[in-house]
């Protein structure tokens, strides 16, 4: 529970603060690009406080379906960590100039 209270208030750290978060992660938002805030806001700020709250609700006593949401959850962790490998094997297309 206390891991996805954190995932909460992380996305919510994220919609309010997009720049602050955007400092965190080490990311360049290019002056003009208002593409790359939307970003921002959907993936570290919406889809943690989307995925940590379905964990939370998940995690009540009378949920009868807990392992299946936190199947589902652990499933689209592992796409996020098979994305950051793919970049760090260097298997990205080359950036448009």
């Amino acid at each position: 529970r206390i891991v996805s209270a954190a995932l909460v208030a992380f996305g919510l750290f994220a919609l309010a603060m997009p720049e602050a978060m955007a400092d965190l992660a080490n990311l360049t938002v290019m002056p003009g690009q208002g593409d790359g805030w939307g970003e921002i806001g959907a993936l570290y700020g919406g889809m943690m406080v989307a995925m940590g709250g379905v964990a939370l609700y998940a995690m009540r006593e009378s949920f009868a379906d807990r392992a299946v949401v936190m199947g589902v959850l652990a499933i689209l962790w592992l796409g996020v960590a098979a994305g950051r490998l793919k970049t760090r094997a260097g298997i990205f297309p080359s950036p448009r100039v």
